[in-house]
């Protein structure tokens, strides 16, 4: 299985989780401490494709004895060691905590990644009770039984006081997890889902590359757009809407400065749906990026706005705000404007490993189930089909997620 890098995985979640930092509530604290665990069990697969899952490794050196192998005069003495793996996730939060898995009544959709599922498939046929999120039949008891020792004394749990059998069932269990993820069916959709990731990035990347290489230095304006009011009527039309502002733009000798943008549907419940639009403008002695900022702002919310039957009938209002281009340690990126160009090399780089990874391939590691149906929603036929218990099972995701503009060559 071709996993994500270590890094990849935490610049996405650094991003996931310092954006709903910035709501203090009781809800956000608990979406938090979900993203906290979904990231470690990500970083945890990952460490355990490369390990192999190993636990504990078999060593005729005396020193140092932490484990020790049954013997009997006939048979040498062997000693297990814990593995730097093993010593690493000590005292392996990642398969004890207890996770729920969301999901939508009625919607055959996850918003994990399919290396997750089956990681957490694998550990519920250790569990037992109401915890169970998946019947996928059971371990022998004698294992549960054994699982449940561990579970019972986790939060005191010393490594040295962890038995062979027990280190040894934990190595059986992430086993059994990559045999199930190098299954032909599954391992052919994780490397096509890899490849699909991997040249959205590429694809997003070169765009940018393109625009600084003919424009010269960008400076990157970050607003979110969104609807308030009686907007029912609305749910089918907005990623038209998002369209035809953003082609609306090329008309106004105001806004010519802007040569790209990237972009993202997010969801919250203030807002619902609503897009966040990376504009990419070049650097102008007629109109500074605050007057182009503040021109974005006021045409979406009014002159866009006009064009509108529901905001005529004053039932919808068309509402804007500057964002920051992520919620980093970053300060250059901790603010809606920034300036990039190749000449700073550090700041692109993050640029492309803080922004451009969180537009493009956060979906792959947590994909909020509100966000996808209300995609869905949007397209003008739902390729759906009737499924019994479920309702329906929805087979496609509707307009994707993420955006960009199209290179245009500059004027002579």
């Amino acid at each position: 299985m071709k996993t994500m890098s270590l890094a990849e995985i935490s610049y996405v979640f650094d991003e996931l989780i310092g954006r709903h930092l910035q709501t203090n509530n009781t809800e956000s604290e608990n979406l938090i401490a979900y993203l906290e665990k979904i990231r470690r069990k990500e970083l945890f697969i990952v460490d355990t494709f490369r390990s192999k899952g190993v636990m504990a490794q078999k060593s005729k050196i005396q020193e140092g004895i932490d484990f020790s192998q049954s013997e009997n005069e006939h048979v040498p003495v062997f000693k297990f060691r814990p593995t730097t793996f093993a010593k690493k996730w000590f005292p392996y939060q990642t398969i004890f905590e207890p996770f729920n898995v969301r999901k939508e009544e009625k919607v055959n959709r996850s918003e994990l990644s399919i290396a997750l599922l089956i990681f957490l498939r694998i550990i519920n046929k250790y569990e037992r009770g109401a915890g169970a999120n998946f019947e996928n039949g059971k371990a022998p008891i004698s294992e549960i039984l054994l699982f449940e020792s561990i579970d019972n004394r986790i939060d005191q749990l010393k490594l040295e006081e962890l038995s062979l059998d027990e280190l040894k069932l934990i190595e059986k269990i992430l086993c059994v997890c990559i045999e199930e993820l190098e299954k032909s069916t599954i391992k052919k959709y994780l490397q096509y889902e890899h490849a699909r990731f991997n040249k959205k990035i590429r694809e997003y990347k070169f765009y940018i590359q393109n625009l600084l290489k003919h424009f010269g230095d960008l400076y990157a304006i970050s607003i979110n757009f969104w609807w308030d009011g009686y907007i029912n009527h609305l749910d089918r039309e907005k990623n038209n809407q998002k369209k035809q502002f953003l082609n609306n733009l090329r008309s106004y000798p105001e806004f010519e400065s802007i040569k790209g943008h990237v972009g993202l549907w997010e969801y919250s419940d203030e807002k619902g749906l609503y897009f966040r639009c990376i504009f990419l403008c070049s650097k102008s002695k007629k109109y500074c990026k605050d007057y182009l900022s503040e021109g974005l702002l006021s045409y979406w919310e009014q002159g866009f706005a006009r064009k509108s039957n529901g905001r005529l009938t004053g039932k919808v209002i068309y509402s804007a705000e500057l964002s920051p281009l992520a919620y980093t340690k970053s300060k250059s990126l901790n603010q809606p404007i920034a300036l990039i160009s190749n000449s700073n090399k550090a700041l692109l780089e993050d640029f492309y490993n803080i922004v451009l990874n969180y537009i493009t391939i956060s979906e792959k590691y947590y994909y909020p189930i509100e966000l996808q149906v209300e995609l869905l929603a949007l397209s003008s036929t739902l390729n759906q089909e009737k499924n019994g218990d479920y309702g329906f099972m929805l087979k496609k995701y509707g307009p994707s997620r993420s955006f960009r503009g199209h290179l245009r060559n500059p004027k002579n």
